[in-house]
């Protein structure tokens, strides 16, 4: 089935907008978006385990496609939230190490006790201050060097365009 003439180029510019680091995601905006991609994300795991557990193999490898092409879409917006708090997409990689700073924490849990208990406090700290940064502080007001201020609550902005 092809799509109406119409909705070809912006449908095309929605999809690809997805996967693009540029610019700035705003806490609203990523807050809803991050919800709609959790649910389908959700949904799609649950379908596919179904599927696969009904001897439908390819359903279940398909689906595991679809996530993967979700998480990929998700650290995009990660990226452009953290270009609104005025930080590097660099930081992604930041939480990754944080998160596998875990994984090592955990071999040292019956070996070292009070070594994996102080450097399990130190990494969820650090993972809160990852979740406080994303979800609850509000981005850089006006432009930065990632972009405008896509909430548009800049008081100079709105005198720069009505002058304009």
């Amino acid at each position: 089935m092809r799509l109406p003439v119409s909705w070809n180029i912006p449908v095309r510019d929605f999809i690809l907008s997805q996967f693009s680091i540029a610019g700035r995601t705003s806490r609203k905006d990523f807050l809803r978006r991050w919800l709609q991609i959790s649910y389908i994300g959700l949904f799609l795991m649950v379908a596919g385990i179904f599927l696969a557990s009904q001897g439908f193999r390819f359903a279940g490898y398909a689906t595991a496609g679809l996530i993967l092409i979700i998480v990929i879409a998700n650290y995009a917006m990660v990226i452009r939230r953290y270009h609104d708090r005025n930080r590097s997409g660099w930081w992604l990689i930041a939480s990754f190490g944080i998160n596998l700073g875990g994984y090592f924490a955990e071999q040292l849990e019956r070996t070292h006790p009070t070594v994996f208990l102080l450097l399990a406090l130190a990494l969820l700290i650090a993972n809160l201050w990852f979740l406080i940064e994303l979800f609850f502080r509000r981005g850089t007001i006006g432009p930065n060097r990632f972009g405008e201020d896509p909430s548009g609550a800049h008081p100079l902005a709105h005198e720069a365009t009505a002058s304009a």
